[in-house]
């Protein structure tokens, strides 16, 4: 799924002085100014010019670390900068600040031992290549050219070969959309250059295809006019479904939200005989990312009266119900199952959780190889925990502790790794034991 962009507004780059010193958008078949990037990583020298890779074909993939498509899409890229050295150079560019890309660096030996510069801090690049979605894929010709503005799946051993062989690429172009969530997704119905204002909206449910410019997400808009909406961009059915259950109008509550565990995918269970489309399947996770996008994503909006938002919920998958019920013959619910889960308790003698402080601050970080919980509650240490590194564990956590105070922990752990968090909690006297518990869950099952 494509990640909405995050915009770091520290400086990487700068142009040389026979430049314009404002940059603009560049497109395809324009010539792209020399460049110097001054924040970069994994590069032999201080300082990166474009100059530098004249004679050779350049891509510019625009990443984030956040991005889970952009990762992915990282050892595509060395693979074809190892094979095609001779002929092309990839150069990654990130807007987020040198520190965070080190950082995800330094679990990636990988990565740091191949010919790829990380260029960070980004400000300028994407000036002359804007986007709204990430990964983003640049291609230059040696002469400075701009052969193509493209997405991730263009870039291929075919696409490079087609280069070497003729001079040409043969790709889709990549438009990203401004778009605003607040606003309806469809309009222009009414004639040309006539769209339907959001507030003569009373109720709205949309569903389209996969629309490519628009980032992946799931959120609740309040609107104007005491409405509210569910957005859903791009999202695969598991997604659609969690946003129905669990996006509410009222203020996102985190850890004191006793809904947010829903979200977790040990809490959703696929019993549809075809699973071609269920994307957490270690089984079928393979098979999924080789659907095509404009078959495996929808986009969902659900404008309602904001008086009507205690049956928001039921509406919401009422709706989905009626679509992929008649399109898949399938319907979600949730339902309390019994299932496996790991049981967190607490042997309180001594109390070594007790906060001696008064500040409440949380620090959960892979690459620093620590958590810090400082006048937080358990719940919230398990909320962030669960959420940021254990969104994909195979089992929940249920909390037995009933240990409601504030605590302290500094643990000195991979806060990815289960079992060593398991163990640094231990002389805290918090254990945890495989167990099975009645907890609600999202089910998609084939249509009765």
């Amino acid at each position: 799924m494509k990640l909405l962009i995050i915009i770091c507004l520290a400086a990487c780059c700068f142009l040389n002085a026979d430049a314009q010193s404002v940059p603009t958008e560049i497109g395809r078949g324009q010539l792209c100014p020399d460049f110097t990037c001054q924040q970069v990583l994994n590069w032999q020298h201080k300082n990166l010019h474009r100059s530098e890779f004249k004679g050779k074909l350049l891509i510019i993939d625009f990443w984030g670390t956040y991005c889970e498509p952009c990762v992915r899409f990282l050892p595509k890229l060395l693979a074809l900068q190892n094979k095609y050295r001779r002929d092309m150079q990839v150069i990654t560019v990130s807007s987020e600040p040198m520190v965070t890309v080190k950082k995800f660096l330094s679990y990636r030996p990988e990565l740091r031992t191949q010919k790829i510069p990380f260029v960070t801090d980004d400000k300028i690049l994407r000036k002359y290549f804007p986007h709204n979605v990430v990964p983003h894929e640049i291609l230059i010709a040696p002469d400075g050219h701009v052969l193509a503005i493209t997405s991730d799946d263009e870039i291929s051993e075919t696409t490079i070969q087609q280069y070497l062989a003729n001079g040409t690429v043969n790709v889709d172009e990549k438009k990203d959309f401004d778009y605003d969530s607040k606003k309806p997704l469809l309009t222009g119905g009414l004639g040309k250059g006539v769209t339907l204002s959001g507030d003569k909206i009373l109720y709205n449910t949309i569903i389209t295809k996969y629309i490519k410019g628009l980032p992946g997400m799931e959120a609740w808009e309040n609107l104007p006019g005491d409405m509210g909406k569910i957005v859903c961009y791009n999202s695969a059915i598991p997604f659609l479904y969690q946003s129905a259950f669990y996006l509410k109008s009222k203020p996102n509550l985190g850890a004191n939200d006793p809904d947010f565990s829903i979200r977790l995918p040990a809490r959703f269970i696929w019993e549809a005989k075809d699973s071609t489309l269920f994307p957490w399947s270690a089984k079928y996770h393979d098979r999924f990312n080789k659907i095509p996008d404009s078959l495996k994503y929808f986009c969902f909006e659900l404008t309602i009266a904001e008086k009507d938002t205690p049956t928001f919920n039921k509406v919401a998958v009422d709706e989905l119900n009626r679509f992929f019920g008649s399109k898949y013959g399938i319907e979600g619910a949730k339902e309390k199952r019994m299932i496996d889960c790991w049981v967190m308790t607490l042997d309180s003698t001594p109390d070594l959780l007790k906060s001696k402080s008064s500040k409440e601050a949380d620090t959960l970080d892979k690459a620093a190889q620590r958590i810090f919980i400082s006048h937080c509650s358990l719940t919230t240490f398990l909320y962030l925990w669960e959420n940021k590194f254990l969104y994909l564990g195979k089992i929940p956590i249920v909390d037995e502790t009933g240990y409601k105070k504030p605590i302290d922990l500094d643990l000195k752990v991979d806060p990815s790794n289960f079992e060593e968090v398991q163990a640094a909690l231990k002389p805290y006297g918090i254990t945890f034991t495989k167990g099975k518990r009645m907890l609600d869950v999202i089910v998609v099952r084939d249509k009765h």
